[in-house]
């Protein structure tokens, strides 16, 4: 398995040197405020925190099990984040269960969003089933996710520099 550390590293630099700031928030925390906290070096360092990935402004389309046609819903439920390149990865799980059971209006597939550190979405990706575990392996420039944590397991690589159609496997 890979460390993280070498990731968690860039991203406090980016974030010590005033490049980015993240946050994973819902629509709670819409007010930014300021947060201090003291560096390795014993010096006192501001961060300004935002709320850069939120799903409430974010949809996708799918189809219910059983209907021909198309709904649009929100994204919801945000779980793990990750890092890749320069870019954050989030999946959102959309009501999906645990086993890939849909959702109360019939939804199965979770959402992963590619974001830049200042919130723009790049592109998304539909996943069946519930996506509980999202990971970067950045030698290899993919994402790894994990579905369905309790049955019906299945784990989907994702290249977001594939051709599109050779992005998701």
């Amino acid at each position: 398995m890979l460390s993280s550390v070498p990731r968690l590293a860039k991203v406090a630099a980016a974030v010590s040197a005033g490049l980015a700031s993240l946050a994973l928030a819902g629509p709670a925390l819409a007010a930014p405020r300021a947060v201090s906290t003291q560096s390795a070096a014993g010096n006192a360092a501001a961060f300004q925190v935002r709320v850069v990935i939120n799903g409430a402004k974010l949809w996708h389309s799918y189809r219910p099990a059983g209907s021909a046609k198309w709904k649009k819903e929100h994204l919801t439920s945000p779980d793990d984040i990750t890092v890749l390149g320069h870019h954050l990865f989030t999946a959102f799980q959309n009501g999906v269960g645990p086993q890939g059971q849909p959702s109360a209006d019939g939804n199965d597939d979770s959402t992963v969003v590619e974001f830049t550190p200042r919130g723009q979405v790049i592109r998304q990706w539909d996943l069946r089933g519930k996506c509980d575990g999202i990971t970067a392996d950045t030698q290899l420039g993919i994402l790894i996710a994990t579905i369905d944590e309790d049955a019906n397991s299945s784990v989907y690589t994702i290249t977001p520099g594939a051709p599109r159609g050779a992005q998701v496997v």
